[in-house]
């Protein structure tokens, strides 16, 4: 099932192409920062649900939204601006209606070279274009728990079903392997994997292998590569992940969102406190 509109979803469940993002958010179904605030503590999820949060949009995420609609999309340089409306000094509100209505992202034009600069630096790798063939952008994928009641959901920027792939393009200061580790592991980025993996596998059956992270830095030099987890890293989200279904389930039927444990809680000192003299 392919659909754009919002219109007749009794269920959800299904795969839709290019959902607008804003009916994603509001659509039901646990998504993969869902789980990550809920794991933080159920309360934690309930003010993310009321839209509590900060969810300013910004110029830096408007340029990658405009690197994914030129990577992903596969558009060529001097076609960008069917999908970037560039505008010269502020972000007006004219602007802003003119973008909405033409269905365009709002760039500062001076960040036009930094948008090529990145894209080409994924577009000319083949380390990362061999993952961007074959496969559909920005799909939208509804599954029911097979054991609890309720939905997950999962976006990926690009899917390979054939071949049981999954891409996603993020940003950050370097590619070097260590440091890149470390944030993602700060980041959580081995629960998306084997989130979206099992989500994937639910909804299209077979082998889903490999979650791709193609990682762009966003200064010169733009440089890019390819990450991917090893089996034991995916193994350690679903353990860490796992054992939560079944408490938001509860959660959700019961509508009851806790925060941390109540009663007094004893503490000591921090282990470093304990090999010093001060």
């Amino acid at each position: 099932m392919n659909q754009s509109s919002t219109e007749d979803k009794k269920n959800w469940v299904g795969v839709y192409d290019h959902l607008p993002m804003e009916d994603y958010q509001k659509s039901p179904g646990l998504s993969r920062s869902m789980l990550l605030k809920f794991a933080q503590t159920p309360k934690h999820l309930q003010h993310y649900l009321k839209g509590e949060e900060d969810g300013t949009d910004t110029l830096n995420r408007r340029i990658y939204s405009a690197v994914h609609y030129r990577v992903l999309e596969c558009v060529s340089d001097s076609d960008l601006e069917k999908g970037v409306l560039f505008y010269k000094t502020r972000l007006s509100k004219s602007i802003t209606e003119q973008a909405v209505a033409e269905n365009k992202i709002p760039i500062l034009d001076t960040k036009k070279d930094q948008i090529l600069g990145i894209s080409n630096a994924i577009l000319t790798n083949p380390d990362c274009t061999q993952f961007l063939t074959g496969g559909t952008a920005e799909q939208s994928i509804y599954v029911k728990h097979p054991d609890l009641n309720f939905i997950q959901k999962i976006r990926t920027d690009y899917i390979i079903p054939e071949k049981g792939v999954i891409v996603d393009v993020k940003n950050f200061a370097t590619t070097d392997e260590t440091e890149v580790m470390k944030h993602f592991h700060k980041m959580k980025y081995h629960w998306q994997s084997a989130y979206y993996l099992d989500v994937a596998k639910a909804a299209f059956g077979g082998e889903w292998t490999h979650f791709v992270h193609l990682v762009v830095t966003d200064k010169e030099p733009y440089m890019s590569d390819v990450f991917v987890y090893d089996d034991a890293a995916l193994e350690k989200a679903r353990l860490d992940y796992f054992h939560l279904l079944p408490l938001y389930e509860q959660c959700l039927l019961e509508d009851k969102w806790p925060g941390r444990d109540s009663g007094i809680k004893s503490i000591g000192l921090p282990s470093y406190a304990y090999n010093t003299g001060v």
